[in-house]
């Protein structure tokens, strides 16, 4: 695995680490079947159980410093320094 920052998804009955993607802020859906990865600019909406890429979500123009899922899962909000 290359350096960089790096997102884990953990098997919390296995106490083992599930998988890992490229990316340091993440926000899981509410009902746990989406999961939003910053990469630099850019949002990833992948798929949380197989890590699957759904869409690429590009605006900002300056690395993503927060994400959060609204309550039912329709919106994702993101803030960047741009």
């Amino acid at each position: 695995m290359s350096s960089g920052p790096w997102t884990a998804l953990w098997d919390i009955d296995q106490l083992s680490k599930d998988r890992e993607m490229m990316g340091q802020r993440s926000a899981i859906s509410p009902n746990g079947h989406n999961l939003a990865v910053a990469s630099g600019s850019n949002i990833e909406i992948r798929d949380a159980q197989s890590g699957a890429l759904f869409a690429t979500l590009v605006g900002h123009t300056e690395g993503i410093t927060r994400l959060a899922w609204s309550a039912d899962g329709t919106r994702l909000a993101s803030a960047s320094w741009d």
